[in-house]
């Protein structure tokens, strides 16, 4: 592992390179390249970023003040707060949750360390590096413990990005589910969450067949090939690969026809017709049929909303 440092752009870049010897006899190498500025806050950029972070962070607590007064508001009509627990208020406490762990990430930890992260241009491990011999072993103690404590606090930086950045993916994804369930107001704006609600039983029960059908085809593949083509040298590369296979990624094909030609031509060619034709054809006659439920049930409401009006 070494470390680097971009002057102009104020970034360190942390190159991590692991080997791999496996008892077969290869030797894998892993490269990892990863970037951080030890100075989140120096321009003007960044200067509005954290005005932005601290709009967000009032945002977020007014927000759980609002959940919370809601609860209140709840428990003082009904007595308890069992009406407040819906699957759609979980899943704004769930965010909520993950944005206060992000800010916690962000603030405490990632910030925290950079506070304390003062690496130096150099550090003078070896006390003589023109020894005739044995220079390697005649060390300065002090010296090499300040690389090693650098090297860990680097590693312990990345590892608080790498869970900044995890955590703001799936808060992400969890305001898209909020954001559904604002727009399910409107009775055209509601459509997706309707046909998911009205699906979901019939969803359960083709997602547990899914699993299986990929599981089977996924540990088929590792066996098959996994000890010749890189895409299924482990299990998960080879559900990875299944699963590109069902978005229409045919890359390695060849490859199996070249190694296993009659095994290999099952495999696609059977993948193809259970999981590409069969189940992806199940999973959109689902869809279509909770969509069209959702569409008449519309349409009915939407009569007798008339004959209601029309009616002296």
């Amino acid at each position: 592992m070494f470390l680097t440092y971009n002057g102009p752009h104020q970034v360190f870049a942390f190159v991590d390179t692991t080997f791999t010897f496996e008892l077969g006899g290869t030797v894998k190498m892993k490269v990892k390249v990863s970037t951080f500025n030890p100075r989140p806050y120096q321009t003007v950029v960044d200067v509005c970023r954290m005005i932005l972070e601290v709009v967000f962070v009032l945002l977020l607590v007014v927000n759980m003040m609002a959940e919370i007064y809601e609860m209140l508001v709840i428990y003082r009509k009904y007595g308890d707060i069992w009406s407040y627990c819906d699957c759609w208020n979980f899943v704004d406490w769930i965010n909520m949750i993950t944005f206060c762990w992000v800010v916690w990430i962000w603030s405490v930890e990632y910030n925290g360390i950079l506070n304390e992260y003062t690496p130096q241009i150099r550090y003078n491990v070896y006390n003589d590096l023109f020894s005739q011999a044995n220079h390697i072993n005649d060390v300065n103690q002090s010296q090499f413990e300040a690389l090693v404590h650098m090297f860990h606090q680097t590693k312990v930086i990345f590892q608080f990005q790498n869970q900044y950045m995890t955590m703001n993916g799936l808060a992400i994804v969890i305001v898209m589910l909020r954001l559904l369930k604002v727009l399910d107001f409107q009775p055209k704006l509601g459509l997706i969450t309707k046909t998911i609600a009205h699906a979901l039983d019939d969803l359960i029960h083709f997602g547990v067949i899914f699993v299986l059908v990929i599981g089977v085809y996924t540990f088929q593949s590792y066996y098959l090939f996994g000890s010749s083509i890189q895409a299924f040298s482990s299990v998960g590369l080879a559900f990875n690969t299944n699963f590109n296979m069902l978005m229409g990624d045919n890359a390695e094909n060849n490859s199996v026809f070249e190694l296993r030609p009659f095994a290999g031509a099952l495999f696609v060619y059977s993948f193809i017709m259970i999981v590409f034709f069969v189940l992806l054809n199940i999973l959109l006659a689902i869809l279509v049929e909770a969509y069209m439920k959702v569409a008449l049930e519309d349409l009915s409401y939407l009569i007798l909303s008339l004959d209601s009006n029309i009616q002296p």
